[in-house]
């Protein structure tokens, strides 16, 4: 059998796969399996990408030899490197929001409290209502909802409510 009758296909099929999972994390329509879809086909890509490029050598060298060819390796490079420089670590324009989402959500209820305008008693109550059991003041909104075995957003809702 030869390697072109799978490489191909198979490059060309894991190339859709990690195209279209890329494109749903671009706009953030993620999860965990689309994250984990993307990166682990996007090594086996890499891998058939490989035999590919083994499979046809010849071209691949002819190809490499034209300076059109290494003009444009060499700008996709230093494009890369800008955006790695300059894009900030945690990205993404809602990453204030996030952060204040995982303050509140690792802060005590006495505290969280104040947030909504309520007492600390008032918040323990407004989450009973909602069938959440709360130990006392102290407890953070991440350790409540993991011991109510309930999402942590779902806390925040009640509150508001």
């Amino acid at each position: 059998m030869r390697l072109n009758s799978f490489v191909t296909p198979l490059t060309i099929g894991l190339c859709a796969v990690v195209f279209l999972t890329g494109v749903l994390m671009f706009f953030h329509i993620e999860s965990r399996p689309i994250k984990g879809i993307h990166e682990y086909f996007g090594l086996v890509m890499v891998a058939t990408i490989a035999l590919h490029l083994i499979n046809h050598k010849k071209a691949t060298i002819d190809y490499f030899k034209k300076s059109s060819s290494l003009g444009l390796i060499a700008a996709i490079i230093v494009v890369s490197g800008v955006f790695y420089a300059i894009i900030p670590e945690k990205g993404g324009g809602d990453s204030a929001a996030k952060e204040v989402i995982e303050r509140t959500l690792s802060a005590p209820v006495s505290l969280v409290a104040n947030l909504f305008e309520l007492t600390s008693d008032q918040a323990i109550e407004k989450l009973a209502a909602s069938g959440v059991k709360v130990s006392n003041a102290d407890e953070t909104l991440s350790a409540i909802a993991r011991n109510n075995r309930v999402a942590p957003h779902k806390l925040i809702e009640a509150l508001i409510r």
